[in-house]
């Protein structure tokens, strides 16, 4: 009875909290902003599972997608063509006169997990969802603000870390979801040397596209309400274009030294697969060994007869 009475009061908070929005008509970002954290929380996870296969049709990543997908029709939106790359990008002598660090290459590894984690969790939908996009990359990846890695495996270690912690735990969606964005990453840095389409340049162009777009949406609110959030968050986002417009001229004159990477990226990709192929295959044995003692259990009387002849 109390579970059905705590049913009716969420339905009728929602129903509140929605009350004056028209969901057809609305943005997004509205709908978006009236969910409580726990129900921002489950329809991520929900857009994530194997459920949401029967309402929407599922995104396939452009750096996943064939060459001929690749290529888009005049006049025809694909939602798997490659984004463009950014233009007008400074050359890498003008942003770092002091010279460049050995690192950097680690720092783009960590941000292009952000970004393939981040755009498969919205489901290709990340630049319609921009704000909500730069959240999940700025939680995910330590680079995008002062974090610096010194190799390709404590570069996506630091990403698996942070979503199983409290960074970024409210974006986890299971271990094997984040397991296999590292195999995006080795999609992405790949596909520089099979593919004639600049990948990782197109990947971090579209990391400044969303924080673009969210800079904007921010911008209007800070200009509509004043408030001193919204100017800060601007601000922050207009420091990360920058950060990635640094790491795009990095690429446009250094980006051999990502290609040298990729043995390193498949090598953790493997071991990471393997070791959680091991623990479901540990964890299926112990759910088994449990299941007999139940069975077991269930198949032994409590009480036994004592027979006596007399």
């Amino acid at each position: 009875m109390d579970s059905e009475l705590d049913d009716d009061d969420g339905a009728d908070d929602l129903a509140e909290r929605f009350a004056d929005v028209s969901i057809d008509s609305c943005s997004t970002e509205v709908i978006w902003q009236r969910l409580t954290e726990s129900e921002r929380a489950e329809f991520e996870k929900f857009v994530s599972s194997d459920k949401v296969r029967g309402l929407v049709e599922l995104w396939v990543p452009w750096w996943c997608a064939s060459s001929q997908t690749l290529v888009e029709e005049i006049g025809k939106e694909s939602s798997t063509a490659i984004p463009p790359v950014l233009a007008d990008v400074k050359h890498i002598e003008q942003l770092a006169k002091c010279g460049t660090s050995d690192v950097i290459s680690f720092s783009i590894v960590n941000v292009l997990y952000a970004y393939a984690y981040m755009a498969r969790l919205y489901n290709g939908e990340h630049l319609t969802m921009a704000t909500e996009s730069v959240v999940v990359m700025l939680d995910i990846s330590e680079c995008l603000s002062r974090g610096v890695f010194s190799d390709a495996s404590l570069a996506v270690g630091g990403c698996l870390t942070r979503l199983e912690s409290s960074a970024a735990r409210t974006h986890f969606v299971s271990r094997e979801y984040s397991v296999s964005v590292v195999d995006d990453v080795c999609k992405i840095v790949a596909g520089a040397l099979r593919n004639p389409l600049p990948y990782p340049l197109a990947a971090l162009s579209d990391c400044h596209h969303v924080f673009h777009a969210a800079r904007k949406e921010a911008s209007r609110e800070w200009k509509k309400s004043g408030e001193k959030r919204a100017d800060e968050e601007r601000k922050h986002y207009y420091a990360v274009e920058k950060k990635l417009e640094y790491l795009i001229s990095w690429m446009l004159s250094h980006g051999e030294m990502l290609m040298d990477l990729l043995p390193a990226l498949e090598l953790e990709s493997c071991e990471l697969t393997t070791q959680l192929a091991v623990h479901q295959s540990e964890q299926a044995r112990v759910d088994e060994v449990i299941e007999q003692q139940r069975s077991s259990a269930q198949q032994t009387p409590l009480i036994e007869e004592i027979s006596s002849s007399y």
